[in-house]
């Protein structure tokens, strides 16, 4: 188990901003998986922050050694969808030269929705 203070700059001193992740054994067919829950940085105007943050956990799952394709990554990300640190998550966006790529459920939710509703 692992935790990672987000607190990147002096303006996100005043939130508790952070990671926690943990290795976790799940029955097969899954195996051994990363669990991270990510919080970061809520406030509109600080997009900056929010990327150096999503690519300091990125970099939490290296550190882990992670060694599983399993990672599940929660959190409150607060951004605009728009926003580079959402493309970033989404793997639309490279950032300090990292680049991670996570489906987003409720997309991939409303995706299988529409399809089934449209009968493709």
């Amino acid at each position: 188990m692992r935790e990672l203070d987000l607190h990147v700059t002096p303006r996100t001193a005043d939130f508790a901003c952070g990671t926690l992740a943990a290795q976790i054994l799940a029955p097969d067919p899954v195996g051994r998986l990363l669990f991270a829950f990510h919080c970061p940085s809520w406030k509109l105007d600080i997009e900056y922050e929010r990327g150096l943050q999503g690519v300091a956990a990125a970099r939490l799952e290296e550190a882990c050694g992670h060694p599983s394709p399993h990672v599940v990554l929660a959190g409150d990300l607060d951004a605009d969808p728009n926003a580079a640190s959402v493309r970033f998550w989404a793997g639309r966006r490279a950032l300090d030269g990292v680049s991670v790529c996570y489906r987003d459920v409720w997309e991939s939710a409303q995706r299988i929705c529409v399809e089934q509703v449209s009968g493709e």
